[in-house]
């Protein structure tokens, strides 16, 4: 069991009984989608490759980032900071089960062939002399979230506090979970921890499947907290909306304090149903929230960031505004994108590359 991890880079499992990567390629699968580069005639090579000592940056630097959301892939790559490609690639929705990789092999074949059609899986030499960071974004799905309070007082262990709290209150068992916690504010009489459980083995399997595409993920988060560290207001709500599920969480100060998300299963959202549906999970995640922090609620006309594939669409956003008496907003990304990027499609693999810190290069 994990614990005292820092939430937004969770520091991957060491993995008993997963399976080892195959020695030869496994069979091609035959997949349509989107994909996207920044326009023609701009000299998208690192500068090593152009005869240009590598400079020290702020950016992201050599990452790549993956998530998957809906019945899509969806991968953004940076090359010396600078965004050289994106995918977003549909696949079959068998490979996924209640929101969470259910055929690792098949999976694995679908990233690794994206990303060998844009020539962003190298092996060998290029792959030691120009390695990928890799992040990627983790369903949320039955992981569960709570603010603990531990008294401070001598004697008082946090780790044996939490620990009860959250099987308490979260339905966490160390057998089925790993139990993530951080300190977020303290006063004379007791410290507030943000504790989180995510599921061991749908974590398990995603991180196998990213091994058996040839990749070794150094970094991976919770869609909302991804997502959060957009957030600028000390108080708001964010909302990802894909057509078989929505992610909704309530941000303080940072933290997402509150976490819902819904698997839809076959019921598939389009423009007209997407609606009705998030304003109703958002006004019952509110409610909650507001019911469980009287001296502190959501108030009305509070900022939501929506993001997702149907969040671009003007009923989603007049609803949401509407019926849940909210203010949309679009999160500013702060990173260098291309005018052509899919902004909704890829926020997520945005917050991604914001939040990523590379070590310098000399």
């Amino acid at each position: 069991m994990l614990k005292g991890q820092p939430l937004r880079q969770l520091r991957l499992p060491k993995l008993r009984g997963s399976p080892s990567l195959p020695e030869t390629p496994l069979p091609a699968a035959q997949q349509g989608g989107v994909t996207g580069q920044p326009p023609s005639g701009e000299d998208l090579r690192a500068p090593e490759d152009r005869g240009a000592r590598p400079a020290v940056r702020r950016g992201p630097g050599n990452l790549l980032t993956i998530s998957l959301e809906g019945t899509s892939l969806r991968v953004l790559a940076f090359r010396g900071g600078k965004a050289v490609a994106w995918i977003v690639l549909p696949f079959n929705p068998l490979f996924i089960r209640n929101g969470f990789v259910a055929n690792p092999e098949a999976l694995a074949t679908v990233v690794r062939n994206a990303l060998n059609s844009k020539g962003l899986l190298q092996k060998g030499f290029l792959a030691r002399l120009r390695p990928w960071r890799v992040a990627a974004a983790f369903p949320s799905f039955q992981s569960a979230s709570r603010v603990i309070a531990v008294p401070q007082a001598k004697g008082v262990n946090p780790a044996g506090v939490i620990d009860r709290e959250a099987r308490r209150w979260m339905n966490f068992t160390p057998e089925d979970h790993y139990l993530f916690w951080q300190e977020v504010s303290r006063s004379g009489a007791q410290r507030q921890y943000f504790a989180l459980s995510v599921p061991k083995t749908p974590l398990q399997t995603f991180i196998n499947t990213l091994r058996l595409a040839g990749l070794s993920p150094s970094k991976i988060v919770l869609k909302p907290q991804a997502l959060a560290s957009l957030v600028t207001h000390e108080r708001a709500v964010l909302a990802n909306v894909e057509n078989n599920s929505i992610d909704i969480a309530i941000v303080v100060n940072g933290v997402p304090m509150v976490m819902r998300s819904v698997f839809l299963g076959n019921e598939l959202l389009n423009s007209e149903t997407a609606a009705p549906r998030l304003t109703e999970e958002l006004n019952r995640t509110i409610t909650y929230h507001n019911d469980t922090n009287r001296d502190a609620p959501i108030p009305e006309q509070a900022p939501i960031y929506l993001s997702g594939a149907l969040a671009s669409d003007r009923d989603v956003m007049e609803a949401v505004e509407r019926d849940a008496g909210l203010k949309c907003l679009t999160a500013r990304l702060p990173v260098d994108l291309p005018p052509d990027y899919p902004v909704h499609q890829l926020v997520v693999n945005a917050a991604l590359a914001a939040a990523d810190r590379p070590a310098k290069t000399r």
